[in-house]
């Protein structure tokens, strides 16, 4: 063979080598860590990210209607070069209506978009981190050509987790069919459906002792209701309440006599026994807040409808209790003391005595006063009650990022149910006395 034969096939072999590593199998896909991230990346207005509802359909993926316009209505957003920011609280709706959806075109950036990544992490008021970053890959509808990821499936489904003062930041991580990638971030604050506050009320038994009753009334307070509120979620809300309407109830006692008498000269006669009623006005005038770590008590005047904030801590179970406090101008009665009474009379004793006298009897009487004395046991004890009246109390729950002094001038609000109302509760013998004590009030 000549040289210049050889020559050619030399170069002929190099070339049909070459073509076959440029033009054979597949090049293998990198791994998205080892793909460049663009350095002239689309500004990431280009993105237009659309929220939407659910297909009627296929509540799975977002609607399929033409996108609405950018940004939709009721809504602020900013974009900088590689930055989103919603600046209105996106509202999350029951899940019964389905999820919301954050949506975008495949070609929104020119390339279409060939994987698409989002990483969720939380931050709170205070800048903090909550929970753990999670990962996962954003899903393509193919019938509409978009990209969408469940913003409520960022709360596990419950969106009345979110809480309204954490910072939702969401980065998106994209990959062009050209073979570069960018990244966005994404931050907004979400507003889930206010989570159903549990609430058990218990109207508090009638105590079995009466003068217990009374005291307590008078003194530190007597809890005339007990109710629990129970916050299921992982966020806190606002608990108002405030009592409703004329809480003016009336505890009446009977008290009761078993005393001695005596008349003149003459031994006491007894035990005597004589029921006598007083009553006394009360109110609801002390909410009791008793939570895990403490007890906070307020005053409420008679007349008082101002509502009362508390908040609810995530997860956390509050008790509230209702106490009676004497009304105004209500007297302290002292409760007469059961102790030993001592009577003293004198008696004239006769003697009758005889003796025979010359056969016939003769018989003379003598008479002798004697003192005599008794000691006798005179007791005073309230042996019933009875407390009736009304009282109606308000509860409603509220998200807590903002403070107004009345929960109807938020957007919303959760109304719970009333307080017990009629309120007749009985110890005792209740009141069965026809006769007023020379005191009116509490003992």
């Amino acid at each position: 063979m000549r040289n210049w034969e050889k020559q050619v096939m030399l170069i002929g072999a190099v070339f049909l080598v070459t073509g076959c590593l440029q033009g054979g199998a597949p090049r293998p896909k990198p791994s998205l860590e080892e793909e460049p991230v663009l350095t002239q990346s689309p500004e990431a207005s280009h993105l237009q990210l659309r929220l939407i509802g659910p297909e009627s359909s296929d509540p799975e993926v977002p609607a399929r209607a033409e996108l609405p316009p950018y940004p939709g209505k009721n809504e602020e957003v900013t974009a900088s070069a590689q930055e989103i920011v919603f600046k209105s609280a996106l509202q999350l709706p029951e899940p019964a209506k389905g999820p919301l959806f954050l949506a975008w075109d495949e070609r929104a950036l020119g390339p279409a978009i060939q994987n698409a990544y989002y990483s969720h992490r939380i931050v709170d008021s205070l800048n903090r981190p909550r929970g753990e970053l999670s990962r996962d890959s954003a899903l393509h509808d193919r019938a509409s050509r978009r990209w969408f990821l469940s913003l409520s499936r960022l709360f596990a489904d419950r969106p009345s987790d979110a809480d309204p003062s954490d910072t939702q930041i969401l980065t998106l991580d994209l990959q062009l069919e050209d073979g570069s990638r960018v990244e966005y971030e994404i931050r907004f604050k979400a507003v889930g459906p206010l989570p159903p506050v549990q609430n058990r009320l218990v109207t508090s038994a009638a105590p079995g002792d009466a003068l217990a009753w009374s005291r307590a009334a008078s003194k530190q307070g007597w809890p005339l209701v007990r109710e629990e509120f129970a916050n299921p979620s992982a966020r806190p809300v606002a608990l108002w309440v405030r009592k409703a309407g004329d809480d003016s109830l009336e505890l009446t006692s009977n008290l009761r006599a078993s005393t001695f008498e005596q008349n003149g000269n003459l031994p006491p006669v007894g035990p005597v026994v004589r029921d006598y009623w007083t009553t006394a006005r009360v109110h609801v005038g002390l909410l009791r807040v008793v939570r895990t770590d403490g007890a906070e008590d307020l005053a409420l005047r008679p007349d008082d409808d101002r509502w009362v904030r508390l908040v609810l801590r995530p997860g956390e179970t509050l008790t509230l209790e209702w106490k009676l406090v004497p009304g105004s101008g209500v007297a302290p009665c002292p409760l007469p003391a059961t102790q030993p009474r001592v009577f003293r009379w004198t008696e004239s004793v006769v003697t009758h005595r005889c003796q025979r006298m010359n056969r016939e009897a003769e018989c003379l009487d003598t008479y002798k006063t004697v003192q005599r004395e008794q000691t006798a046991m005179e007791e005073w004890q309230l042996d019933g009650a009875e407390l009736s009246g009304v009282f109606h109390r308000e509860a409603m729950v509220t998200d807590p990022s903002e403070v107004f002094s009345a929960p109807q001038d938020q957007p919303r609000m959760l109304t719970l149910q009333k307080g017990i109302g009629q309120v007749s509760l009985k110890t005792g013998r209740g009141r069965v006395a026809k006769n007023a004590w020379a005191c009116m009030g509490l003992f």
